[in-house]
């Protein structure tokens, strides 16, 4: 029981970290910021492995110079079963796989909000 309670907290540290670092991507180019974003970002994707903070996590990626690796995770994000029962989300991460090949950073990373 302790296990699953710890993996439920630590779920929404993911999402807390997945969120912010979802702002600072869309705040605009501050290296800075981006660097310890993807920090972010990367750290939520390792807590909980969920298209949402690889697609995040790609976008930062894109977005500090790492493209291919960027365009790689961002491929890995639009195959997540989950996203099945998502099909608009799995159009918009496939879009940006497209936009990224196309030297475009994507404006909404894993959905339009």
């Amino acid at each position: 029981m302790r296990r699953l309670i710890k993996n439920d907290q630590m779920i929404s540290v993911s999402y807390s970290l997945r969120g912010d670092a979802e702002a600072v991507y869309k705040a605009g180019n501050n290296k800075k910021m981006l660097e310890m974003a993807k920090g972010w970002a990367k750290q939520a994707n390792e807590w909980f492995p969920h298209f949402s903070n690889e697609a995040v996590y790609a976008g930062l990626l894109y977005k500090t110079g790492e493209k291919q690796k960027a365009i790689k995770l961002m491929e890995k994000a639009s195959k997540d079963p989950i996203l099945k029962n998502a099909l608009e989300m799995q159009k918009l991460i496939i879009a940006n796989v497209a936009q990224m090949k196309k030297g475009e950073a994507p404006k909404y990373l894993w959905n339009t909000k």
